[in-house]
């Protein structure tokens, strides 16, 4: 088990993401629908993690955090993943994206538009 991939202040590492997250109203929720849809590969994956992040705020953000760190073998203690989700929300899941993206799709550079089912 080790940390994540990225950074928690990678902003420049996918910029147009970070600032989808940021200014998109919806954004990290779709973000993190993505991330648990990819990570966890549940058919119902996806909504669920979006429906946490848009009516549980830092909450869903927190849950939907400790399902992908468990899944993907992060080693991040609780108190800082509940830390983390409710004080630095976009940072945190950029994070999660960058790390996602590179370990499932070998990319770090996806934008979200440009992800398929296949």
């Amino acid at each position: 088990m080790g940390g994540w991939k990225y950074s928690l202040f990678s902003c420049t590492e996918n910029p147009l993401m970070f600032l989808w997250g940021c200014c998109v109203p919806g954004g990290v929720a779709c973000m993190q629908g993505c991330d648990a849809k990819l990570a966890l590969g549940k058919d119902n994956s996806f909504l669920i993690a979006c429906l946490l992040a848009c009516f549980c705020g830092c909450y869903g953000f927190a849950y939907n955090r400790y399902n992908l760190k468990e899944k993907m073998g992060v080693d991040e203690p609780i108190y800082m993943t509940i830390l983390l989700s409710w004080c630095l929300p976009c940072c945190s899941i950029h994070q999660e994206y960058l790390s996602v993206m590179d370990d499932k799709k070998g990319n770090k550079d996806i934008k979200i538009w440009e992800l398929r089912d296949k």
